[in-house]
């Protein structure tokens, strides 16, 4: 059994037990541990990576923006975009699992919190209201939609307005436009704790807003887990410079996952582009990155992080 603190890389075994749409684009997941078992607990800000097995044999990791909800004993609840590329989920359907890092860590004192939450971000940050309120902290919650029209309901609005109360504000469809960020971000005070999931636009936003304010660094907790749209990747060749191997990668295919089908040993974690344990050198061939994590002097260098970023380039040489 896994310790309740620590994550672990190593993967175990979960069994869909139910699937409920939340909106065109959301879909809300249950999963249980085979034979009743009991289940590593989650507290907030966890992460999960969830891996299914196609109808070829191939693990493949579902998208990053997988946000986990609850965690009880026996069922972890969560959320996932439904436009991955893959089969349908299915009840029954027994998929792997493991414990990725915290995206978020919640303070411990009574500082106050700014909670921001953008689509599927704000399921992220779900938890973390929760959280809070049951400790009686101040906070306040800004719920805005991501391309819904304003008559999709907002994913689990009810439940949240009865949690928090005026702590809450949720903004849908057109009134996307009555949440002035740079108005929120003027109110946070030298103690407040900001946590704020949402698309890389809109975090690149919070950082200018919080630099012109001089809102210390420490105070901002951002994460994103929606992705950049991306052009269709493309197939290339791995050259691997020192073990003289080539590997096919299928258009639609990680690189990492084309590695580790070939038997190359490469360490990961995050499997979205933002802890940067998968980073390789590249020797020759043109990187399209994808990652969150590398500064332009790193990519500059060759550096790539290949659990999301592809080829441009129809050959890469790594130093592998």
């Amino acid at each position: 059994m896994f310790s309740h603190d620590v994550f672990s890389t190593q993967s175990f075994p979960l069994i869909v037990s139910s699937l409920s749409p939340l909106s065109p684009q959301l879909l809300q997941v249950h999963l249980r541990a085979p034979e009743g078992k009991d289940l590593p607990l989650l507290s907030c800000g966890a992460q999960l990576q969830i891996i299914w097995v196609n109808a070829q044999g191939q693990s493949i990791p579902l998208p990053s923006a997988v946000a986990a909800c609850r965690s009880q004993q026996q069922t972890y609840e969560l959320v996932l975009e439904c436009s991955f590329e893959s089969e349908p989920l299915a009840i029954g359907q027994q998929l792997e699992c493991r414990l990725a890092e915290h995206r978020f860590h919640l303070h411990a004192d009574a500082a106050p919190a700014l909670l921001i939450g953008v689509g599927l971000g704000a399921i992220a940050i779900k938890p973390l209201a929760e959280t809070l309120a049951l400790r009686g902290r101040r906070q306040h919650f800004h719920y805005l939609a991501a391309n819904m029209d304003a008559t999709s309901p907002l994913p689990f609005a009810d439940s949240l307005h009865e949690t928090l109360g005026r702590q809450l504000s949720c903004y849908s469809g057109d009134q996307l436009q009555a949440c002035e960020l740079g108005e929120l971000m003027a109110q946070v005070q030298p103690n407040t704790q900001v946590y704020i999931c949402a698309p890389p636009a809109f975090l690149a936003e919070v950082r200018d807003h919080a630099e012109r304010l001089g809102i210390a660094k420490d105070q901002l907790q951002c994460v994103s887990l929606v992705p950049v749209v991306k052009e269709a990747a493309r197939a290339a060749i791995l050259e691997l410079a020192r073990s003289g191997k080539r590997v096919s990668v299928a258009p639609e295919q990680p690189l990492l996952h084309a590695l580790q089908m070939a038997g190359i040993a490469v360490k990961s974690k995050c499997c979205s582009g933002e802890c940067g344990t998968c980073v390789q050198q590249i020797l020759a061939g043109e990187a399209d990155h994808r990652d969150e994590v590398l500064s332009p002097a790193l990519r500059a260098q060759g550096k790539i992080c290949v659990c999301v970023s592809r080829a441009k380039s129809d050959v890469l040489v790594l130093d592998l």
